[in-house]
């Protein structure tokens, strides 16, 4: 598995190590969009130099097949917006790191559907 930054907790640290992932968290770094305080009129600057103490320089500078974890919406979105990497949330990475599952329908999907209301 390639290397994955992630700024988080520690149950994503260990998680992250039982997949075998070569995890590193940055020390701090905001992404500066804080919701939709970037989008605000007058804060744009703001939101940009935040991302660029810390996080954004990081990201531009991971090696190219390095997974740049964000579970933050805000944090992915400054990301995509502010370098040329696309940041993702830490579920996407176990669903990705998953074997394929066949199609099936569940039971519960097959109760509902040949259920009637009298």
């Amino acid at each position: 598995m390639p290397p994955a930054r992630h700024r988080g907790f520690t149950a994503d640290s260990e998680l992250l190590h039982a997949m075998g992932a070569d995890n590193s968290m940055l020390n701090s770094g905001c992404c500066g969009l804080a919701g939709n305080f970037g989008f605000e009129r007058g804060h744009y600057a703001v939101s940009v130099a935040a991302g660029e103490q810390v996080l954004l320089p990081a990201v531009r500078a991971a090696a190219p097949d390095t997974v740049v974890l964000a579970d933050g919406f805000s944090c992915r979105t400054q990301i995509t917006q502010q370098t040329d990497r696309t940041g993702m949330h830490l579920a996407e990475l176990i669903a990705r790191a998953l074997p394929p599952q066949p199609r099936s329908t569940s039971s519960f999907h097959q109760q509902t559907r040949n259920t009637h209301c009298d």
